[in-house]
């Protein structure tokens, strides 16, 4: 590459002495590639050419290893193909990449990084050295394929990303469910970053990787993740990894999520961000069995959350016959007022959560008042 600042511009259209052009060429125009030139090649596109040419670039490098450090990261980084689908046919499947599904795509796109990788830790790149955007900033998300190539060749999935929340490859997995990947490949990559050590005691966008983990919906793998991550925290000896993940399960509606963690807690006694316990909140969500779980467990079945409302408040308003029954049979009281003044019944009677079937909300109003349940103004006429 020629130096700009040495190489004054020459007009094609006037002839020069030839001792001119002999002074311009001993000035330093015609010296060979320097090793900024190199790795500004390298990593300006990597898009742009396939691993013959970076190889080549890297044979003149004068500190190879050097360029080929940058190199990793700026191959990790890139979104993009070689133009010439002649030069990469075999990675191409045999049509027009437009018209080619997204997740093909990314097998595509993953296989050309692995080729250029290849390359690079040849001529003396470092996997583990400084290349944050291994583990961070994935503008295209790995794939199993080149998750393995990697692990093979002594990658530390453990390194964590250089930003405020230290997230590793495995808080990346966790929350791909909604990208381009599909949910079996999220799947086979937590499974082979589980398998090959890695902590599980990370965080995913800021939260405990469990917490983001529920959060996804329609994950067909979520049961088996779950049950992975909790093992993978009891063989490392994590206490409570699951604890903080209870109240996201019955916020986002997954009690079979919530039993298992249920079977994991070390406690019991959280609570939300408004202040109410995890029973209560088990109750409004209608999850019986975790109810009795947490009963079973100790919870008390009085216990006051936010506005006041008891456990039997929150299965009253949700209009639960069934929760109902098992806080009155673990013996919670009938009649106690929340913040407003309103017992149960009251609750029953106004469709706090919503309209509800008639029919339904007459059964909870006859079973509430069975059990010796009465509104607060007969309360009070009583005082």
């Amino acid at each position: 590459m020629k130096n700009p600042a040495a190489c004054p511009r020459i007009r094609t259209s006037c002839a020069l002495p030839l001792v001119v052009l002999l002074s311009l060429l001993s000035s330093g125009c015609h010296k060979a590639v320097t090793q900024i030139d190199i790795e500004w090649r390298i990593c300006a596109v990597p898009g742009r050419y396939d691993a013959e040419y970076l190889e080549s670039l890297l044979q003149q490098a004068p500190d190879p290893a050097k360029a080929a450090n940058l190199g990793i990261e700026a191959v990790m980084y890139e979104r993009d193909l070689p133009p010439d689908i002649e030069k990469c046919r075999q990675y191409y499947q045999p049509r027009e990449m437009h018209e080619t599904p997204k997740s093909e795509y990314l097998e595509v796109l993953n296989r050309y990084r692995i080729s250029m990788l290849d390359v690079l830790v040849r001529y003396g790149g470092n996997l583990n050295t400084g290349h944050q955007r291994l583990s961070c900033h994935w503008l295209a998300p790995m794939t199993p394929e080149l998750l393995a190539w990697l692990l093979e060749r002594g990658y530390d999935p453990d390194l964590p990303c250089q930003d405020n929340h230290h997230s590793t490859v495995l808080s990346h997995c966790v929350s791909l469910g909604q990208t381009r990947l599909t949910y079996d490949q999220k799947y086979e990559m937590i499974k082979m970053l589980l398998e090959h050590g890695v902590r599980p005691d990370v965080l995913c966008g800021g939260r405990p990787i469990l917490q983001r983990l529920l959060t996804i919906p329609d994950d067909p793998h979520l049961m088996d993740i779950l049950k992975m991550l909790l093992k993978a925290a009891d063989d490392k000896g994590i206490e409570g990894y699951g604890d903080s993940a209870l109240i996201t399960a019955f916020e986002h509606r997954q009690p079979n999520a919530a039993l298992v963690l249920l079977e994991h807690a070390t406690r019991i006694d959280m609570a939300d961000q408004f202040g109410n316990p995890l029973i209560n909140i088990a109750a409004g969500a209608g999850h019986a069995t975790c109810v009795e779980l947490l009963i079973a467990r100790g919870a008390n079945v009085n216990a006051v959350g936010s506005r006041g409302y008891t456990p039997l408040h929150a299965a009253a308003a949700a209009g639960n016959e069934e929760i109902i029954t098992v806080l009155m049979q673990a013996g919670a009281a009938v009649n106690p007022l929340n913040k407003k003044g309103q017992t149960p019944l009251d609750v029953a009677q106004i469709d706090v959560c919503g309209p509800r079937d008639k029919d339904r909300t007459q059964k909870v109003i006859d079973l509430l008042i069975s059990r010796g349940a009465k509104r607060a103004a007969e309360l009070n006429d009583k005082n």
